[in-house]
């Protein structure tokens, strides 16, 4: 994937980030926003968007990512379902060991019960009760990250 096209991407995730309410989403926007900025995309409003100061509100941010969003010509993605990008992000930091997969279980569980209409996504569903299960009884819990993990990589090679 190209520099410009990987920094767009990125800026796309950390506003479906933050639109899911996860933790340090105010960072990841920053962050990706300057990425974005220095790749070339933007405008005033992705300026602002990269130093946003964390006293703003939530409305200002939602505001400020819809402007940011068409400076930087991603605003038909952003206003898309955006779920899927932050299950594929979600995805990649438990390859990446950057988020337990005991995490990705949990918001699978969470976000969705059972019920998300996606079999890898209600799979992660059913781990989350499997890992209770096992911890329960003090079992080996390796069999169930090397699956959690086996569908994380489904979720990503189908999204790709």
């Amino acid at each position: 994937m190209p520099a410009a096209e990987h920094d767009v991407t990125e800026l796309v995730e950390a506003m479906a980030w933050w639109r899911a309410d996860l933790p340090r989403a105010r960072t990841l926007l920053a962050d990706a926003a300057t990425a974005a900025l220095i790749a070339g995309k933007g405008g005033d409003d992705l300026v602002q968007l990269a130093l946003i100061d964390e006293a703003a509100s939530r409305f200002d941010v939602d505001t400020l990512i819809d402007r940011a969003a068409i400076d930087a010509g991603i605003a038909e993605a952003v206003h898309a379902d955006l779920d899927p990008v932050v299950t594929r992000r979600l995805c990649r930091l438990v390859l990446c060991d950057q988020l337990s997969p005991r995490e990705l279980t949990r918001w699978a569980h969470s976000r969705y019960h059972h019920d998300s209409g996606d079999q890898a996504i209600d799979l992660l569903a059913v781990l989350d009760d499997e890992y209770d299960d096992i911890a329960e009884v003090d079992g080996e819990l390796a069999p169930l990250v090397a699956e959690i993990r086996r569908i994380a990589t489904r979720i990503l090679a189908r999204s790709d």
